[in-house]
């Protein structure tokens, strides 16, 4: 978003400089050194890009990885097996060729960039110069340049949406049509509360999966930190206690004899919360990724030792203890609570502490990151009702600000209109 910014002030710098340039009161003898100036310096960087373009390898850092990967994908070889050498011979001519292709495309793309640009930046300063020496007018100058800006806009922009990109509705909406996988899953009365995971497609890159049904993966470029970590040692790795305090209920996988996705029902899945008997606490948040590797999170919570101080009692399980999730909407989750003896409840619920308040019959209370990732909270005994609100205060305050900044220029409106309307009543003073 950032780009914004200099697409503005570049083209208002453009528009006011050829506002001042075709003015009848610029000086011309002094416009023209300064666009034999520009000329120059423009001609000096298109230069040094032509040099970089016939000298450049256009190698990018990751070839190699992506060339070993192309390799490896080629030989199809079966785990703890050799591939032969004239197979591994062909995978390597192969993913050369195809890195040197990747190589001449970038060359290729840059070269005919470079030719383009410099065609329109001669077409444009020629023009200019017809202009100081009088041979155009300024409004042949200024539509010639309006034409010049488009097919440059229009030209680059051709290039992300076109023709090629639009699909026939029927084709877009079949998209999300729920395979028969995904169909049995919705069947389940509680598919809105509980997580799946998709192996079928690549998990953490695909977001199809995420349009019907509450997913483990899912794609977004910008990952929580605490969850991103969770993918790369736990969830990377099959751990299945990981995948239970997820709420994993169902994993979509390929059915061994046709192939096609079939859905698996999970019944460990821990659920949307659960009552631990005991909590495990460590010293930093790697000793706190590393407990999951052992333990029985079903049964205790790992919290780090800076979390103690929030959590006043020691839990008391009691067997006849329940916590269970009577809604879960955007903003707002509720859970109704009963137990004889004091609690430690864990929710299968990302901690994100920026906005996310607990409360306990309406009383805010503490709530803790367990598990490394989920959420966790010390519950007195008794029946209880606990609220998770998002609150953040950035949003009430901006909210605020608006709302004060839009009375403001309301009343400067009425004061304005007020101002002009008495104004006019009044005789001149000169008539006096």
């Amino acid at each position: 978003m950032a780009l914004v910014i200099p697409q503005l002030c570049f083209s208002l710098m453009a528009v006011l400089t050829l506002t001042k340039f075709i003015s009848p009161e610029t000086d011309v003898d002094k416009t023209k050194k300064k666009l034999k100036t520009t000329a120059i310096i423009t001609g000096i960087i298109l230069a040094l890009l032509a040099v970089f373009y016939m000298t450049a390898s256009f190698t990018g850092q990751n070839d190699k990885g992506l060339r070993e990967n192309i390799k490896q994908s080629m030989m199809h070889v079966p785990p703890g097996q050799q591939a032969p050498p004239q197979l591994e011979q062909q995978a390597d001519q192969m993913s050369h060729e195809i890195i040197s292709a990747l190589q001449s495309d970038r060359k290729s793309l840059m070269g005919s960039d470079l030719l383009r640009s410099f065609i329109l930046i001669a077409v444009a300063v020629f023009l200019m110069a017809f202009y100081l020496k009088k041979k155009v007018s300024a409004t042949i100058v200024v539509a010639a340049l309006i034409v010049l800006s488009a097919y440059d806009l229009l030209g680059v922009a051709l290039r992300y949406l076109n023709t090629e990109k639009f699909v026939e509705p029927e084709d877009f909406e079949s998209v999300f049509i729920p395979s028969p996988a995904v169909a049995q899953i919705l069947k389940d009365p509680n598919h809105a509360n509980f997580r799946v995971f998709n192996t079928t497609v690549d998990t953490f890159n695909d977001a199809t999966t995420a349009y019907n049904l509450n997913t483990i993966g899912g794609y977004h470029p910008a990952k929580l930190d605490l969850y991103n970590d969770i993918i790369t040692r736990q969830l990377s790795k099959g751990n299945m206690e990981v995948l239970n305090m997820l709420n994993t209920k169902y994993f979509i996988v390929p059915d061994p004899q046709s192939g096609k996705p079939v859905a698996q029902l999970n019944p460990n899945a821990f659920g949307n919360c659960w009552l631990v008997k005991g909590i495990k606490f460590v010293e930093n948040a790697d000793q706190e990724m590393a407990a999951l590797d052992n333990t029985n999170l079903k049964d205790t919570a790992v919290v780090e030792n800076k979390f103690k101080s929030q959590i006043t009692q020691e839990p008391k399980y009691d067997s006849v203890a329940t916590i269970q999730l009577v809604q879960n909407l955007n903003d707002l989750i509720d859970y109704k609570f009963t137990a004889p003896t004091p609690q430690f409840a864990v929710f299968s619920e990302v901690y994100y502490p920026k906005g996310w308040n607990v409360f306990i019959d309406g009383t805010k209370a503490d709530y803790v990151k367990t598990d490394y990732v989920l959420r966790g909270m010390y519950i007195p005994a008794g029946n209880h009702t606990i609220e998770f609100r998002f609150q953040p205060k950035s949003f009430t305050t901006g909210r605020l600000i608006s709302i004060i900044a839009n009375i403001l220029v309301a009343l400067l409106l009425i004061a304005t209109i007020v101002y002009y309307a008495t104004r006019k009543k009044k005789p001149d003073a000169h008539l006096l």
